[in-house]
């Protein structure tokens, strides 16, 4: 990712990066590229595929509906 101000790669400090990946919210810190403040907002994405596996409950104990199959 490049910096909004010097246009080099962005290199935020990682107090900054545990704080965002720990609270799930926004700061205000200062790029170590250039010492200028940038606002960093942490962004979660998630991938989902079908599971096709063989167990019978998920990771909280809840039953799997069996599969329908024609």
């Amino acid at each position: 990712m490049k910096c909004p101000h010097c246009s080099n790669e962005l290199h935020l400090p990682s107090y900054a990066e545990r704080n965002m990946e720990s609270y799930g919210q926004p700061c205000l810190t200062v790029a170590l590229c250039c010492g200028k403040p940038v606002r960093a907002v942490p962004v979660t994405t998630y991938r989902v595929t079908p599971y096709t596996g063989d167990q019978t409950h998920d990771d909280w104990g809840k039953e799997i509906k069996p599969s329908v199959t024609a």
